[in-house]
């Protein structure tokens, strides 16, 4: 894969969205500084503009997204209580005896991890030791590092015995697991239940039976839908970083605001210009700096002011 291509591409993007933040920017700054030579924006093509614009940061980040699970994969993490199925649902996707699987209660006291593909994506599933109140110095190394490798997650799957829904020790656990990272839940053991679908009082999530295979497409569906991944699409990802990624949705954030202050016939042109400047300044950590001066510059060089 020739990735010089799409880094290329990805760096041309940015400055086309560079381009045309500055060229809203020293239209507004104009008005400001200078409003007796620029007449006022027309309300109905600045928020046109912004709209445009949002609609292509948004495009970018997606296909940015994409491009980073393309590079480095995902890292999904299986967590539960012990013997709810976590080591059968590796072994099972993975195809392999990976993991030890038997009846008894903590049998994985430390990870255990398999890459395994999902529509062309490299996924690292990790198994986990199982999480649970106990006095055994071993289990609570394993649960110590259950812990660690949940922060590192780009999806939680937290599994659950189906069977024994609904459960108080799961819902601490659910309780405890990090509110920034994606979590699905996974009823395990569909084939041992005992009482219609309908009858469970149960947490939105794929049901499946790791042991039968059954809603195993399903749980794979859940997967990519959660990373907004879209089966036969013809837009190319771009490589880029995560922490292009973080600066692309922060500018994001402040271009969204900064339409916010449209309001009729009202513009708050000060404002807008401001939201419009944090949101430079967050696409100028990819690019490179801009300065107030350059800024100028541009006015200068599109307007006759002062003459």
């Amino acid at each position: 894969m020739c990735y010089g291509f799409f880094i290329r591409g990805f760096s041309t993007k940015i400055g086309i969205l560079s381009d045309q933040i500055v060229n809203l920017r020293k239209f507004l700054e104009a008005t400001l500084e200078f409003p007796e030579d620029i007449s006022a924006l027309d309300n109905y093509q600045l928020r046109s503009n912004l709209e445009s614009l949002i609609s292509e940061f948004k495009s970018l980040i997606i296909k940015s997204k994409k491009g980073i699970i393309l590079r480095d994969g995902l890292k999904i993490v299986l967590v539960g209580q012990p013997n709810v199925g976590k080591s059968s649902l590796l072994n099972t996707l993975s195809g392999d005896e990976i993991a030890i699987v038997t009846p008894i209660a903590g049998t994985t006291r430390d990870k255990i991890s398999q890459e395994i593909y999902i529509n062309d994506i490299p996924v690292e599933f990790v198994d986990t030791a199982g999480l649970h109140n106990t006095n055994n110095i071993i289990e609570k190394i394993g649960i110590d590092r259950t812990w660690k490798e949940i922060k590192c997650a780009d999806i939680i799957l937290h599994v659950m015995d189906i069977t024994q829904m609904p459960n108080e020790v799961d819902k601490e656990i659910q309780f405890k697991l990090p509110k920034n990272i994606p979590i699905l839940n996974v009823f395990n053991k569909l084939d041992l239940l005992k009482i219609k679908n309908s009858e469970l009082n149960i947490a939105s999530g794929v049901k499946i039976s790791a042991s039968k295979r059954l809603g195993l497409d399903e749980l794979r569906s859940y997967i990519l839908n959660i990373i907004g991944w879209k089966e036969n699409t013809e837009e190319t990802p771009w490589l880029a970083r995560k922490r292009h990624i973080y600066a692309l949705e922060n500018s994001l954030k402040h271009l969204n605001l900064s339409i916010e202050h449209i309001s009729g016939k009202n513009q708050l042109i000060d404002l807008i210009a401001e939201e419009l400047r944090l949101a430079h300044e967050d696409l100028c950590k990819i690019t490179g700096k801009f300065t107030t001066e350059d800024l100028l510059g541009e006015i200068f060089s599109n307007f006759c002011i002062g003459k």
